[in-house]
């Protein structure tokens, strides 16, 4: 039931904390992974791989219990839909959609100058006026994020700040096929839960920027 799909996100979420913990605590992995050397916190693996342990055995002791069997054919043509649905988004990220104001202007500019700054932006841009068109007050979640994937890349490539929706979209449709198998019981539920991500409709605000 509802302790099942808790559950899942925190073994994840723990798991993944000890894996960065341990590569920000050693020397090697954390320069050449680009994340900032932490001495020390290496330690919080062990803390990690026990929540991440004690909880997929509650997950898989008290987790709702699923039948397994052979998949129908509506639950093999609703896999198809929803993986074309993702293919169609990634065609869209790719080949379809350019960055944008924000993207070039709000989040490139940003991520490009942390990137060849070593991850942190330069006090001077905060400091210069000819920056300000940029909005350095804009929060930096986006750039941020562009920040780090380029500092994983070894360079500053745009087309992996495309790559950003493409990778949300797949974990939205993950948490939407899991919690409607956890909480339905039924894979088919599951696929119409996930598929109901691609019919929100685009809604805009004036005229989508953040002071309209």
């Amino acid at each position: 039931g509802l302790d099942g799909l808790a559950i899942m996100p925190s073994v994840l979420v723990a798991a993944a904390l000890g894996v960065f913990a341990y590569a920000a605590g050693n020397v090697i992995y954390s320069n050449y992974l680009g994340i900032p050397y932490v001495a020390g916190s290496g330690e919080l693996l062990v803390f990690c791989a026990a929540l991440a342990g004690a909880g997929a055995y509650v997950g898989r002791r008290h987790g709702l219990k699923i039948e397994r069997h052979r998949p129908t054919a509506v639950e093999v043509a609703a896999w198809l839909v929803v993986l074309a649905q993702l293919g169609f988004a990634a065609w869209i990220a790719f080949y379809r959609s350019g960055l944008g104001w924000d993207g070039l202007v709000n989040w490139e500019i940003k991520g490009h100058l942390a990137c060849v700054n070593n991850g942190s932006p330069p006090l001077a841009y905060f400091q210069n006026p000819a920056w300000q068109l940029t909005h350095p007050g804009y929060p930096w979640l986006v750039p941020g994020l562009q920040t780090w994937l380029y500092l994983w890349a070894l360079e500053c490539n745009q087309s992996l700040a495309k790559a950003v929706p493409l990778l949300f979209s797949v974990a939205v449709v993950g948490l939407l096929y899991a919690g409607g198998v956890r909480l339905a019981g039924s894979r088919l539920i599951g696929l119409l839960a996930a598929m109901l991500l691609f019919c929100i409709p685009l809604t805009l605000l004036g005229e989508g920027s953040a002071t309209s």
